[in-house]
């Protein structure tokens, strides 16, 4: 292609793009602009349990932190993988924004280094105690080979606040869902299989 009608090419372009992303930014901030005050409570470090969606039969706990930037609300959710070897430790960081929108908190993130998936999250807010344990349902992707997309129940647990970051990643992992390490809570309030009949519903009895 000639040069000058290559440079045309890309000036023509440039502004559509330019555009997209300022109509993706207007709609995100007005979302985040109608979000509920009461989110900021949020604010503080918590534990996530769910049944893996990559190892079947197992809980994964990871380590959510959620902090408030500009009046919002982000957060950063760390996976911590082990299988046994200190060579195969692998760790994930998802980054994200929380809104709490018609009572419920929804959560949405990606994977930082490579980009390729969303990850959706809705909980049921816990006013009672002051967002010290909340429950929903996680939409996700495995990341084994089957790249299958999942829902599961999610509980999430306020981190108790004295203990340090480092502690808190340490009890980051995966745990076989007959574990002793866990409080049988944790596992009651990810079972699976209390589903329906009609929808997979987020289980509030925990």
């Amino acid at each position: 292609m000639p040069t000058s009608d290559f440079t045309e090419l890309l000036r023509v372009r440039k502004p559509d793009t330019e555009q997209r992303t300022r109509q993706l930014a207007l709609k995100l901030q007005c979302l985040m602009s109608h979000s509920d005050a009461r989110l900021q409570t949020l604010a503080g470090n918590y534990y996530e349990y769910y049944q893996s969606m990559s190892s079947p039969g197992s809980v994964l706990c990871s380590l959510v932190l959620f902090e408030i930037r500009d009046g919002n609300m982000y957060y950063q959710r760390i996976e911590r993988i082990t299988s046994g070897e200190p060579t195969s430790r692998k760790r994930f960081v998802y980054r994200g924004v929380a809104l709490m929108l018609g009572e419920r908190i929804f959560l949405a993130d990606s994977e930082h280094n490579h980009q390729i998936e969303l990850t959706q999250t809705i909980l049921y807010p816990d006013y009672v105690k002051s967002h010290e344990k909340l429950f929903g349902i996680k939409l996700g992707v495995s990341a084994n080979r089957q790249r299958m997309p999942c829902a599961v129940r999610v509980f999430l647990e306020r981190a108790p606040a004295q203990s340090t970051l480092r502690t808190q990643l340490r009890r980051c992992g995966l745990y076989p869902t007959n574990s002793s390490d866990l409080p049988p809570y944790v596992f009651s309030a990810v079972d699976n299989r209390q589903s329906g009949p009609h929808h997979f519903q987020a289980y509030l009895d925990a």
